[in-house]
């Protein structure tokens, strides 16, 4: 359930799946998605979450926004951050 709701982009129902779950990085990291206050940066980490770190890199640099180091962490840390 969690990995389709992430795929439908519904993340108040991921978040409570994923917690149902406890998996707590990826709670943690769909309530940092949800404070982002643009479409675009919502969009490139979702991408980081579903594990298309090109892809949420790629948008970062096509819509000139700044490339911080949460996404960065991710991508790196968790490698094996995939949908459940």
């Amino acid at each position: 359930m969690a990995g389709l709701s992430v795929a439908a982009k519904h993340l108040p129902t991921a978040e409570v799946a994923y917690s149902s779950i406890q998996e707590a990085d990826k709670v943690h990291y769909i309530q940092y998605i949800n404070t982002l206050p643009s479409r675009e940066a919502r969009n490139a980490e979702m991408s980081v979450l579903i594990g298309n770190y090109q892809v949420g890199k790629q948008i970062k640099i096509k819509e000139k926004l700044p490339s911080d180091s949460k996404m960065y962490y991710r991508t790196r840390k968790t490698s094996s951050f995939r949908l459940a």
